[in-house]
């Protein structure tokens, strides 16, 4: 074709509109069967065959071998890497990659073995093994490896961050293992794993912790936790031991084993006694309150046992049922006469 200052070597090699340059000694479009169309000043060496490049641009694919293949290319690097695959993509750049897959990529960085990407944009990826499928914009940080990336954008994998999997997880970091994410803006530390996270802004970074179901909005796990085997669910909850469930408002899992349901519970109430079961009834969290708090005791003469508390009943003293139903009680509701527990009947 219009080629200029070219060195080919090999055979079966198609050429057309090349602009190779070869001013050194090194060099350049070594290999057969290579397929050139449009190209530019690009080096393949080191016996590179069976490669594919149309609309090429700047391609430099020294030190490689293997059945490397670009479609509208664009100052792609495929150093050190074999079996790569790239269409429609710009910048992109698989250094020291192995068995990788792009389509429809823009400036993608990767560098590790068997990746695959689709329909990405913006990539950036210095660990090995990951897999993404029509998300963008995700960047991994260090040798993070084996992560899944469905949809979403936006997220950054860091440190210990292998072997997740994200459904659509959009603008959130991860630093450990083996999680499922999905979601936004979620931040999980490097000692949450084997766990599933779903929602947005929760803030999980605990000591140790894991097999947890977290689903909802902005709860979070304080450094000094170790939650395992719980469920999560609602807005705002703060998770700090293991064994539990709670779901609502604003619900403060303090202890183990601990059921917690309704908003904005006070853990602290009943002498800090261990909760077993709490219905939450604050309006806020600077006015906690409870409305069943049954906790684990010991009481003397009775060895260990459990403790109902109804903390409201207490300021519901009213002499009679016309002076509860006055007060707002209504119908089958509780209320007590100086200590002695009624129920209002009509």
């Amino acid at each position: 074709g219009s080629s200029k200052r070219i060195i080919i070597r090999g055979d079966r090699n198609v050429v057309l509109g090349a602009e190779i340059d070869a001013l050194t000694e090194s060099p350049y479009l070594i290999g057969d069967k290579n397929t050139v169309i449009n190209s530019s000043d690009f080096q393949l060496s080191n016996s590179t065959k069976e490669n594919t490049i149309i609309g090429s641009t700047s391609i430099t694919s020294s030190n490689s071998t293997g059945k490397n293949a670009a479609l509208h290319s664009q100052n792609i690097d495929f150093n050190n890497g074999y079996e790569n695959i790239s269409i429609k993509s710009i910048n992109t750049s698989y250094t020291g990659s192995n068995k990788s897959v792009a389509l429809l990529d823009s400036n993608s960085h990767i560098s590790g073995d068997s990746s695959v990407l689709i329909n990405t944009t913006n990539i950036t990826d210095d660990g090995s093994d990951n897999i993404y499928i029509g998300g963008s914009n995700h960047i991994i940080v260090g040798s993070v490896s084996e992560n899944t990336f469905i949809g979403g954008n936006n997220h950054t994998a860091t440190g210990n961050g292998n072997k997740n999997v994200f459904l659509g997880a959009t603008g959130g970091e991860t630093s450990d293992s083996n999680n499922i994410v999905a979601g936004s803006s979620n931040k999980i530390g490097t000692n949450l794993k084997h766990s599933f996270i779903h929602g947005a802004q929760h803030t999980l970074r605990p000591s140790t912790s894991q097999r947890n179901i977290i689903v909802g909005f902005q709860h979070s796990m304080q450094k000094e936790a170790n939650v395992n085997n719980s469920f999560i669910g609602g807005n705002r909850l703060v998770i700090s031991s293991s064994n539990s469930f709670g779901y609502g408002k604003g619900l403060d899992i303090a202890y183990e084993n601990m059921g917690a349901f309704g908003k904005f519970n006070d853990s602290t109430a009943n002498g800090s006694a261990s909760s077993l079961f709490t219905v939450g009834c604050g309006p806020s969290s600077t006015f906690a309150r409870n409305a069943m708090n049954v906790v684990s005791a010991t009481v003397s003469g009775n060895g260990h046992r459990a403790i109902v508390y109804l903390d409201q009943l207490v300021d519901f003293n009213f002499a009679d049922d016309s002076a509860a139903a006055s007060a707002g009680i209504g119908i089958g509701g509780l209320y007590h006469t100086e200590g002695t527990v009624k129920i209002r009947l009509e």
